[in-house]
Parts: structure tokens; sequence; C-alpha cells
């Protein structure tokens, strides 16, 4: 009876012990991460005198963009705090690709 009185108990007031996320990052993804952040901003920095404004942005807009995801990884957010700082990646990302094609319209014009 005591079994089945806790299995009850459990289902009707889950534990409220966590109020953080349980989010985990992977540690291979987050070297990849670590990575890429860097080879974008080498190239940036290299290419900054070749580059006109719109490529500068997008580069930028890109580095933000995973600075923000390295962020939501390791940050202790709350559900609310990850959700917002994943649309605001997602935006970021959408403007760098938004940034992309503008730069090869035109850089490719005819």
């Amino acid at each position: 009876m005591a079994r089945q009185y806790k299995r009850i108990q459990r289902k009707i007031s889950p534990n409220l012990k966590k109020t953080g996320s349980n989010f985990k990052p992977k540690q291979s993804r987050d070297l990849m991460l670590i990575i890429l952040i860097c080879l974008t901003l080498v190239v940036l920095l290299m290419a900054w005198h070749n580059l006109d404004n719109l490529g500068i942005s997008m580069y930028i807009s890109l580095i933000i963009s995973m600075l923000i995801v390295y962020a939501n990884r390791h940050g202790d957010f709350n559900e609310k705090e990850h959700l917002w700082l994943s649309r605001l990646s997602l935006v970021s990302i959408v403007i760098c690709l938004g940034l992309f094609a503008a730069t090869t319209y035109f850089q490719f014009r005819g």
C-alpha cells in the first residue's frame, strides 16, 4: 500500500526541486562551435579591407549568432530565457542569410 501511495503522490505532484533547466550541452559540439567562432573571426579580420559593409555586417551577424548559441548552451538560464535566446539566435541567422543573399546579388548581378 505504501508503495502505491508513493507512486500516486509522484504522479499527482511531481518533484519541484529543480527550478533550472536540464539542458546539457555535448562537449564535442561545443568544441566545433568554438572552432567555428574563431575561424569566422579570423576570416573577418583577415578580409576586413576587402569586404564591403554588407559583408562585414554578415560576418558580424554570424559571429553574434554563434556566440548566442554558445551562451545559451553554457548559461544557467531558465526555460523562458532559453526560448528567447534561441529566437534571438534564429533572427540573427536569418539576418545573416539575408545579408549573404544581398551580397551575392550585388556582386554577381549583370
